[in-house]
């Protein structure tokens, strides 16, 4: 019989079964006996036997050959997968990457022991201190499986796992060891591990943050920490530097400064600019190249300085009494910003404004310098900066300059609006936004904002110019002047308010009826006559064209010409409330306040009928009869105004109404003045008596059929 290995190819050939290099055992057994056992099978070896009998007269012909079919009845049960025994080794292969070299693994296939194997486990164990550290947990474990459609493993193969350097820790020196494992499970031990080798260096890791311990007016010491250099020497640093936190259009530290400090890990960035926030990144070089560079810095900044000079504002939007405008906060230059100040101009100040703006700051500067030059040799060094950041004196020159010129400045330009803001009031302090208010419509404005932290005030921005408010109806007009009345008209003087953009060409008047004589003639017991109505119409309106020309247009804060409207188809004696507004092309605008007009008086009507009462004010409600009879004799005026002989004022009549109980209200006292003497009210004399007794000479009045 022969022994087929796991993994090989079936072949029962019994040439190859007999040949003596091929045959595992040949032997002889006793007649009687029908069983064979092979011994010395690997797991899984495949027996092919055959056989034949022998007697006296020689051997018989083998027995057929063993079928495919029935080779796993004939297969020894499998195991565990054999230990590696042969050394494996790691060897240097040629550059796949920037790297120098590359590693590969290599080591031989153990016995399989019946089951194909599943994969290889790669643990390499670093090399620390010319003792290899063979601490499982210092292993750096790698699985291979084969690849889907290639040959399977078979003892003895030679296998290769290129690229192992990938997994490993660029620099350090490792040593590899294998096992193989199969659906039985792992192989019960690992083989011996290999030499040494080193992986190949990589690029340096990345560096930390920089950091500064220092800041001068126009440099910041960089201070750096040597990061990981995986596996070659540090051979150059370089920094980098950027105004913005993103590090966008960087600047960069010299060569020479950077190599000046590849020993002391300090670099000085110079020619900065004084009081503004830097932002720095630093990256390293080895053989094989340089590392990414670092995460931005805090931000760290020069000495602080008055505030950068503010982008030009944004216009967010306009209505026709407000505009509402937005800027960038600028660079505070190392102090935080505490306010704005913010003017707004318009008219023909718009036109100047820039000018006007960079005048002054120019003349600021060169006044502040001039207290700071000490010398007088027309240029400020840092040491005569240093002194008047320290000397309260010199401070307080400097804002005595700041002061006097932004009142001759106010003075100068008159401003519509100055405001100084608190940047603390700000929502968003980044974007400040301010809304002006009280504006007026059609007016073109301009607006400019400067910023102020402890150390001064920044330049003004360029200034936002060509804002127009929005167009919009008139303002409000200003009350009515009553010109003259007649019994049923009132001339009336207007002014035209401002036209917020668009001329104004119409006036409106509005007449509300408050009291007339019907009322105080009912309030009083009077009647009218059937199927007359008490009073005219309670409110109405008239529209008036101005003519072109009209009135002089209002300016901006006061009011125009004025012009005069008359008010027909009123009530004699009655009183109303008059309004006035103006119009353009977009509207009518607010009603002037209230002004009470009274028309002249007019003739009574006719008396309904004649009757007789037994009491003057029997007809009368309580507490009225002595208001008719003072009524009735004021009524009886004549129109010149004269009574026996001498001349009275008209009087003013009362207002008196009935309310929902019946009861007389009276709202305004009577008066009746003749040259200061009051005229005294009589009572009309009792009415005569009857020959035949006390009671009066009618019947009694029926006072709810009256």
């Amino acid at each position: 019989w022969m022994a087929l290995q796991f993994g090989l190819p079936f072949q029962a050939d019994l040439d190859t079964i007999l040949r003596p290099d091929t045959c595992r055992q040949r032997t002889k057994v006793d007649s009687r006996t029908t069983r064979f056992v092979a011994e010395g099978l690997r797991p899984g070896d495949t027996v092919l036997p055959v056989v034949r009998a022998v007697n006296r007269e020689g051997p018989g012909p083998w027995c057929r050959l063993t079928l495919e079919a029935e080779a796993p009845s004939l297969t020894s049960l499998p195991d565990l997968p054999a230990v590696v025994e042969e050394l494996p080794f790691i060897t240097k292969e040629a550059s796949v990457d920037h790297r120098p070299y590359s590693l590969t693994a290599h080591w031989v296939c153990p016995y399989l022991n019946g089951k194909w194997i599943n994969h290889f486990t790669l643990h390499f164990f670093p090399v620390m201190r010319g003792e290899v550290a063979c601490d499982e947990k210092l292993a750096i474990e790698v699985i291979l499986h084969p690849n889907r459609g290639a040959n399977r493993w078979l003892q003895g193969d030679h296998i290769s796992y290129p690229l192992v350097h990938t997994f490993l820790t660029p620099g350090v020196d490792y040593v590899l060891k294998v096992r193989a494992s199969t659906a039985m499970g792992d192989a019960p031990g690992w083989g011996p591990h290999s030499e040494p080798e080193r992986a190949p260096p990589d690029i340096p890791s990345k560096p930390t943050p920089p950091t500064s311990m220092w800041q001068w007016p126009y440099a910041i010491q960089v201070d750096w920490i040597e990061p990981w250099m995986k596996g070659a020497p540090l051979e150059e640093c370089a920094v980098r530097y950027s105004v913005s936190v993103d590090l966008s259009s960087p600047g960069s530290v010299s060569k020479e400064a950077c190599d000046k400090g590849l020993e002391t890990k300090v670099v000085i960035a110079d020619g900065l600019e004084a009081g503004t926030m830097y932002y720095f990144q630093v990256c390293v070089k080895n053989s094989v190249g340089w590392s990414e560079w670092s995460d931005p810095s805090m931000g760290y900044s020069t000495s602080a300085c008055r505030p950068a000079q503010p982008e030009m504002p944004t216009l967010i939007g306009t209505t026709h009494q407000t505009i509402s405008v937005e800027w960038m906060a600028p660079d505070s230059h190392g102090a935080t910003i505490e306010d704005y100040t913010i003017l707004l101009v318009d008219f023909e100040r718009c036109r100047i404004f820039e000018s006007a703006l960079q005048e002054f700051d120019q003349r600021v500067q060169k006044e502040i310098l001039g207290v700071i030059d000490e010398n007088g040799d027309g240029d400020v060094s840092l040491e005569e900066l240093k002194e008047a950041m320290l000397d309260p004196e010199i401070q307080a020159a400097v804002a005595k300059v700041r002061e006097d010129n932004d009142t001759r400045f106010d003075e100068e330009l008159q401003p519509r609006a100055r405001q100084v803001l608190q940047a603390e009031a700000f929502t968003n302090r980044l974007v400040p936004l301010h809304t002006f208010h009280a504006l007026r419509g059609g007016i073109e404005f301009a607006v400019s904002v400067r910023a102020r932290n402890s150390e001064g005030f920044s330049d003004w921005s360029v200034p936002l110019t060509g804002i127009r408010t929005n167009c919009a109806p008139p303002e409000q007009c200003p009350p009515l002047v009553l010109l003259e009345a007649t019994q049923s008209t009132l001339r009336c003087e207007f002014r035209l308010p401002y036209c917020n953009g668009e001329p104004v060409t119409k006036m409106e008047f509005y007449w509300l009826r408050v009291i007339g004589p019907m009322e105080r003639h009912l309030a009083l017991g009077g009647h009218i006559e059937t199927g007359k109505s008490g009073h005219g119409k309670e409110e109405g309106t008239m529209v008036m064209s101005l003519p072109d020309p009209g009135p002089e247009p209002a300016p901006f804060d006061g009011f125009g010409g004025s012009g005069e409207g008359t008010i027909v188809g009123l009530e004699p004696g009655t009183e109303y409330d008059v309004q006035v507004r103006a119009g353009n092309c977009l509207g009518f605008g607010m009603y002037s306040q209230k002004v009470r007009m009274l028309c002249l008086p007019g003739k009574p009507d006719k008396p309904l009928r004649m009757r007789h009462a037994n009491k003057t004010s029997g007809a009368l409600p309580p507490n009225a009869a002595s208001v008719a009879v003072a009524s009735s004799q004021a009524r009886a005026l004549p129109q010149n105004n004269i009574l026996n002989g001498e001349r009275v004022q008209m009087p003013v009549l009362p207002t008196v109404f009935y309310s929902h109980t019946s009861r007389l209200v009276e709202t305004e006292a009577i008066r009746i003045a003749a040259e200061d003497r009051p005229v005294q009210a009589r009572h009309p004399a009792p009415p005569p008596r009857s020959a035949h007794g006390p009671g009066p000479l009618e019947p009694p009045v029926d006072r709810e059929q009256d």
